[in-house]
Protein backbone atom coordinates (compact mmCIF):
# COMPACT_ATOMS: atom_id res chain seq x y z
CA UNK A 1 0.00 0.00 0.00
CA UNK A 2 1.50 3.43 -1.30
CA UNK A 3 -0.17 5.30 1.36
CA UNK A 4 0.85 3.21 3.70
CA UNK A 5 4.46 3.34 3.13
CA UNK A 6 4.56 6.68 2.77
CA UNK A 7 3.11 7.76 6.27
CA UNK A 8 5.08 5.00 7.88
CA UNK A 9 8.29 6.39 6.59
CA UNK A 10 7.55 10.13 6.78
CA UNK A 11 4.56 10.71 8.90
CA UNK A 12 3.73 14.04 8.18
CA UNK A 13 1.19 15.39 5.58
CA UNK A 14 1.55 16.78 2.37
CA UNK A 15 3.26 14.37 -0.19
CA UNK A 16 0.65 14.32 -3.30
CA UNK A 17 -0.10 11.08 -3.81
CA UNK A 18 -2.57 9.41 -6.69
CA UNK A 19 -3.13 5.90 -6.70
CA UNK A 20 -4.63 3.71 -9.46
CA UNK A 21 -8.36 3.79 -11.17
CA UNK A 22 -9.78 1.13 -9.20
CA UNK A 23 -8.87 3.18 -6.16
CA UNK A 24 -9.86 7.12 -7.29
CA UNK A 25 -12.46 7.95 -9.59
CA UNK A 26 -10.95 9.56 -12.68
CA UNK A 27 -11.84 12.72 -12.29
CA UNK A 28 -10.43 12.82 -8.89
CA UNK A 29 -7.01 11.73 -10.24
CA UNK A 30 -7.25 14.60 -12.85
CA UNK A 31 -6.93 17.18 -10.38
CA UNK A 32 -3.56 16.05 -8.98
CA UNK A 33 -2.09 14.99 -12.18
CA UNK A 34 0.29 17.25 -14.50
CA UNK A 35 -0.66 18.19 -17.76
CA UNK A 36 1.46 15.52 -19.56
CA UNK A 37 -0.12 12.94 -17.66
CA UNK A 38 -3.46 14.45 -18.39
CA UNK A 39 -2.85 14.10 -21.82
CA UNK A 40 -1.76 10.67 -21.54
CA UNK A 41 -4.75 9.80 -19.80
CA UNK A 42 -7.22 11.18 -22.79
CA UNK A 43 -4.65 9.00 -24.82
CA UNK A 44 -5.65 6.03 -22.84
CA UNK A 45 -2.22 5.48 -21.49
CA UNK A 46 -3.32 5.69 -17.49
CA UNK A 47 0.65 5.66 -16.44
CA UNK A 48 -0.43 7.45 -12.85
CA UNK A 49 2.17 8.30 -10.63
CA UNK A 50 2.87 9.20 -7.49
CA UNK A 51 5.04 11.99 -6.58
CA UNK A 52 7.23 13.56 -3.60
CA UNK A 53 8.46 17.47 -3.01
CA UNK A 54 11.43 18.58 -1.31
CA UNK A 55 9.42 21.33 0.34
CA UNK A 56 6.79 19.27 1.77
CA UNK A 57 6.12 16.09 3.27
CA UNK A 58 9.64 13.69 2.15
CA UNK A 59 11.50 16.93 2.52
CA UNK A 60 14.40 17.55 5.13
CA UNK A 61 16.09 21.09 4.59
CA UNK A 62 15.01 21.29 1.18
CA UNK A 63 15.99 18.19 0.14
CA UNK A 64 13.83 14.78 -0.93
CA UNK A 65 14.62 12.03 1.35
CA UNK A 66 12.34 9.45 0.08
CA UNK A 67 10.64 8.90 -3.36
CA UNK A 68 7.73 7.10 -5.10
CA UNK A 69 6.70 6.71 -8.55
CA UNK A 70 3.72 3.62 -9.55
CA UNK A 71 3.40 2.53 -12.60
CA UNK A 72 -0.46 0.58 -11.98
CA UNK A 73 -0.49 -0.63 -16.15
CA UNK A 74 2.82 -2.68 -15.32
CA UNK A 75 2.58 -2.90 -11.56
CA UNK A 76 5.53 -1.33 -11.28
CA UNK A 77 6.20 0.48 -7.53
CA UNK A 78 9.56 2.37 -7.85
CA UNK A 79 11.20 3.26 -4.58
CA UNK A 80 14.11 5.11 -2.99
CA UNK A 81 15.19 6.49 0.38
CA UNK A 82 18.42 8.77 0.45
CA UNK A 83 21.25 6.11 1.00
CA UNK A 84 19.10 3.12 1.00
CA UNK A 85 19.45 2.79 -2.70
CA UNK A 86 16.49 2.29 -5.33
CA UNK A 87 14.10 -0.54 -5.69
CA UNK A 88 11.53 -1.99 -8.19
CA UNK A 89 8.77 -4.05 -6.65
CA UNK A 90 11.32 -4.72 -3.66
CA UNK A 91 14.04 -5.38 -5.39
CA UNK A 92 17.46 -3.47 -6.03
CA UNK A 93 18.06 -0.91 -9.03
CA UNK A 94 21.05 -0.27 -10.81
CA UNK A 95 22.09 2.34 -13.66
CA UNK A 96 23.59 0.70 -16.73
CA UNK A 97 27.40 0.77 -17.32
CA UNK A 98 27.29 2.10 -20.71
CA UNK A 99 29.89 4.46 -21.64
CA UNK A 100 29.55 5.13 -25.40
CA UNK A 101 26.61 7.84 -26.33
CA UNK A 102 26.83 5.77 -29.48
CA UNK A 103 25.22 2.92 -27.91
CA UNK A 104 23.49 4.96 -25.56
CA UNK A 105 19.88 4.49 -25.54
CA UNK A 106 18.19 7.96 -24.41
CA UNK A 107 15.29 9.49 -23.66
CA UNK A 108 13.31 12.96 -23.58
CA UNK A 109 10.23 14.65 -23.84
CA UNK A 110 8.53 18.41 -25.39
CA UNK A 111 6.35 20.61 -23.92
CA UNK A 112 2.50 21.52 -24.95
CA UNK A 113 4.25 24.62 -26.62
CA UNK A 114 6.91 22.87 -28.39
CA UNK A 115 5.68 23.63 -32.17
CA UNK A 116 5.12 27.30 -31.15
CA UNK A 117 8.17 27.38 -29.87
CA UNK A 118 10.44 24.73 -30.84
CA UNK A 119 13.90 26.24 -29.79
CA UNK A 120 16.48 24.48 -29.33
CA UNK A 121 14.40 21.36 -28.40
CA UNK A 122 14.15 19.60 -31.55
CA UNK A 123 17.69 20.54 -32.34
CA UNK A 124 18.56 18.81 -29.10
CA UNK A 125 16.38 15.45 -30.38
CA UNK A 126 18.05 15.54 -33.78
CA UNK A 127 21.41 16.32 -32.12
CA UNK A 128 21.00 12.92 -29.93
CA UNK A 129 19.43 10.77 -33.18
CA UNK A 130 22.65 11.43 -34.72
CA UNK A 131 25.03 10.64 -32.15
CA UNK A 132 22.91 7.95 -30.26
CA UNK A 133 21.95 4.55 -30.31
CA UNK A 134 18.31 6.02 -30.54
CA UNK A 135 16.07 8.31 -28.81
CA UNK A 136 12.45 7.56 -27.03
CA UNK A 137 9.73 9.86 -25.94
CA UNK A 138 7.05 7.86 -23.36
CA UNK A 139 5.22 11.08 -22.25
CA UNK A 140 6.15 10.65 -18.09
CA UNK A 141 9.26 12.18 -17.08
CA UNK A 142 8.71 10.57 -13.54
CA UNK A 143 8.32 7.12 -15.49
CA UNK A 144 11.50 8.23 -17.90
CA UNK A 145 13.62 8.96 -14.94
CA UNK A 146 13.14 5.50 -13.21
CA UNK A 147 13.59 3.78 -16.36
CA UNK A 148 17.01 5.27 -16.27
CA UNK A 149 17.31 3.77 -12.73
CA UNK A 150 16.30 0.37 -13.87
CA UNK A 151 18.69 0.54 -16.85
CA UNK A 152 15.86 1.02 -19.58
CA UNK A 153 17.33 3.67 -20.42
CA UNK A 154 20.97 5.05 -20.28
CA UNK A 155 20.06 9.03 -19.71
CA UNK A 156 17.23 10.93 -20.06
CA UNK A 157 16.90 15.07 -20.64
CA UNK A 158 14.10 17.41 -20.81
CA UNK A 159 12.99 20.96 -19.85
CA UNK A 160 10.06 22.79 -19.12
CA UNK A 161 9.26 20.43 -15.80
CA UNK A 162 7.38 21.16 -13.10
CA UNK A 163 9.12 19.79 -9.42
CA UNK A 164 6.24 16.92 -8.93
CA UNK A 165 7.60 15.75 -12.26
CA UNK A 166 11.43 15.15 -11.50
CA UNK A 167 11.66 15.31 -7.62
CA UNK A 168 10.68 11.49 -6.79
CA UNK A 169 12.41 10.27 -9.75
CA UNK A 170 15.46 12.00 -9.36
CA UNK A 171 15.88 10.68 -6.49
CA UNK A 172 15.50 7.33 -7.52
CA UNK A 173 18.29 7.50 -10.08
CA UNK A 174 20.86 8.95 -7.64
CA UNK A 175 20.06 6.19 -5.50
CA UNK A 176 20.40 3.45 -8.27
CA UNK A 177 24.31 4.73 -8.90
CA UNK A 178 23.33 7.29 -11.49
CA UNK A 179 23.57 11.03 -12.08
CA UNK A 180 21.37 13.76 -11.85
CA UNK A 181 22.39 17.67 -12.89
CA UNK A 182 20.61 20.42 -14.47
CA UNK A 183 21.16 20.80 -18.07
CA UNK A 184 24.32 22.81 -17.69
CA UNK A 185 25.62 20.54 -15.39
CA UNK A 186 24.55 22.83 -12.67
CA UNK A 187 23.30 21.02 -9.12
CA UNK A 188 20.35 19.48 -9.57
CA UNK A 189 16.57 21.16 -7.96
CA UNK A 190 13.70 20.40 -8.96
CA UNK A 191 12.67 23.86 -8.79
CA UNK A 192 14.84 24.64 -11.36
CA UNK A 193 12.42 23.49 -14.75
CA UNK A 194 15.63 21.46 -16.20
CA UNK A 195 16.99 17.90 -15.46
CA UNK A 196 19.88 15.49 -17.16
CA UNK A 197 19.72 11.75 -15.15
CA UNK A 198 22.49 9.27 -16.65
CA UNK A 199 24.51 6.62 -15.53
CA UNK A 200 27.28 8.63 -14.81
CA UNK A 201 29.67 7.95 -17.48
CA UNK A 202 27.38 9.12 -20.34
CA UNK A 203 26.87 12.05 -18.35
CA UNK A 204 29.38 14.67 -19.59
CA UNK A 205 28.93 13.78 -23.15
CA UNK A 206 25.06 14.17 -22.93
CA UNK A 207 25.99 17.42 -21.28
CA UNK A 208 28.22 18.41 -24.10
CA UNK A 209 25.61 17.57 -26.68
CA UNK A 210 22.84 20.34 -25.06
CA UNK A 211 25.77 22.79 -24.53
CA UNK A 212 26.37 22.56 -28.33
CA UNK A 213 23.08 22.70 -29.42
CA UNK A 214 22.44 26.14 -27.72
CA UNK A 215 25.84 27.37 -28.98
CA UNK A 216 24.54 27.06 -31.79
CA UNK A 217 26.27 26.78 -35.18
CA UNK A 218 29.79 28.32 -35.56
Amino acid sequence: DIQLTLSQRVPVAGAVVVTTPQDIALADARKQLDGARKAALLERAPQLHVLATSRRALGVDGEVVLGVVYDPMAEELFTAERGMGARLNGQPLAVTTCADLGDALLCTGFPYTVREKPGHLIEAFGAFMARSRAVRRLGSAALDLCYVAAGRFDAFYEEALQCWDMAAGALIVAEAGGQVTGTSGEPFTPYAGHVVASNGHLHAAVLSTLDTVRRGPR
